[in-house]
């Protein structure tokens, strides 16, 4: 059976998992699930709870069996495809990408949560208190990428692209001026270039060209909130 992948382009997580299926002409329906909602075709309806009791996206689905969180999906798929050029066999070199999808959730995405979510995601209801915190690690997170991911590498950790590279510029690469305008980073080289680097890999145009609408949205949208303050 062909894998259908549930979510929408502009979540980040999802479109982790586009680029990767992408990157490998993977065959795979993609069935739209907005987040939050609870309406039919959102993440909160019963019907898709049963899928993900957390209603939440992306959602895998593998010939019955149902997978939830971007990078359990990302894993699995480069096991059960053999993407060895995204997931290496070597258990040294998984564990590095553990390190990182290890520190991802309370780090890398606290810039989508600092600057994304109080845009398209109101249904969070992200406090003031809450975007100050994310504001602060999103900063500190910029400066461990300079000086630590990529101190020695071209990639996280590594001379070739890996799962964690795709998983980690969804939240990092939406920030830039041709996409959301979120960030600056000028005082960051190894990220500019690294951005750069994971942006020539294939699937990352065609997964990004179906958020272009999104990604002009907020990028209208942030600029009205900069003007307000």
């Amino acid at each position: 059976m062909v894998l259908k992948l549930y979510g929408v382009p502009a979540s980040q997580p999802v479109r982790a998992c586009m680029m990767a299926l992408e990157m490998h002409d993977t065959p795979y329906e993609f069935v739209p699930v907005m987040p939050g909602q609870k309406k039919e075709g959102g993440s909160k309806h019963p019907s898709f709870l049963q899928k993900n009791p957390f209603g939440a996206v992306p959602v895998l689905e593998d010939d019955g069996f149902f997978l939830w969180e971007s990078q359990a999906i990302l894993t699995y798929l480069a096991k059960t495809q053999g993407w060895k050029d995204i997931y290496p066999d070597d258990p040294k070199k998984q564990a590095l990408i553990d390190i990182y999808f290890n520190y991802h959730h309370t780090n890398t995405r606290q810039i989508t949560l600092a600057l994304f979510a109080p845009i398209a995601r109101p249904d969070l209801k992200v406090t003031e208190q809450q975007q100050a915190a994310s504001l602060k690690t999103a900063s500190a997170v910029l400066q461990q990428f300079e000086d630590i991911f990529l101190a020695g590498t071209p990639f996280i950790f590594s001379d070739t692209p890996t799962i964690a590279d795709i998983s980690a510029y969804q939240e990092i690469g939406q920030c830039q001026e041709k996409y959301c305008d979120l960030m600056d980073f000028g005082a960051y080289p190894k990220i500019r270039a690294w951005l750069a680097a994971v942006e020539q890999l294939k699937g990352h145009k065609s997964s990004h060209d179906k958020a272009t609408k999104f990604f002009s949205m907020i990028k209208k949208a942030a600029a009205a909130r900069k003007s307000n303050l």
